[in-house]
């Protein structure tokens, strides 16, 4: 048996196997990935922790408000002004990650017709009490962070979940037109459904 002349041969760079079911982007950043090249993941930022530890504590503040005044018709003066402090601060942090005034300025001016509408109807013999104006001022700040048609939404739907709820105990018998049913809960349910729609690209 004769030796096997290898003298022509040349080397060939092995290639990584590519899967076959892989999508042809996919491949191509397979092949055009350089040695050295660190781009992945992009990484949490403390903007981004920042943003969540604040959306958790106007998340809990909201609940404690509601089943506040669900149990005695009352939000606390402190709770309240939390909430707002909570507001404020996440509007302060979407400036900052937007690089722009916009979200500070459109909070702050929800913030002040939100109080300003509230205090009219409370001052009009409305079934609205002072926590109830002062709440609309946090959920002014809350909602006006993302555009000026947030806040608009956000008073609807509470005026119409309340509205509703009102009509089903008059229905049922269960009180009158005079019974007092807690509107804070309204206010947070509506605010929370538009904040909610806005990240989620409703």
């Amino acid at each position: 048996m004769g030796d096997l002349d290898l003298s022509g041969c040349r080397a060939r760079r092995l290639r990584p196997p590519v899967e076959a079911s892989d999508p042809p982007r996919r491949i191509d950043r397979i092949r055009r990935r350089r040695p050295g090249d660190t781009r992945g993941p992009r990484r949490v930022t403390p903007l981004a922790i920042a943003t969540i530890v604040v959306v958790a504590a106007c998340a809990a503040l909201s609940v404690a408000l509601a089943a506040v005044d669900i149990a005695t018709h009352r939000l606390p003066n402190r709770l309240v002004l939390g909430l707002t402090g909570a507001a404020a601060s996440l509007a302060v942090l979407s400036a900052i990650e937007q690089a722009s005034m916009g979200p500070i300025a459109g909070a702050a001016g929800a913030g002040v017709v939100l109080f300003v509408v509230y205090y009219l109807l409370h001052r009009g013999g409305r079934a609205l009490g002072g926590g109830d104006v002062k709440l609309a001022a946090a959920i002014g700040l809350l909602t006006g962070t993302h555009d000026w048609v947030a806040p608009l939404v956000a008073t609807a739907l509470a005026f119409f979940c309340g509205g509703l709820v009102a009509v089903v105990v008059i229905a049922a018998r269960r009180g009158d037109r005079h019974t007092r049913i807690p509107f804070g809960p309204f206010m947070l349910l509506g605010a929370w459904a538009v904040v909610g729609g806005v990240w989620a690209g409703i």
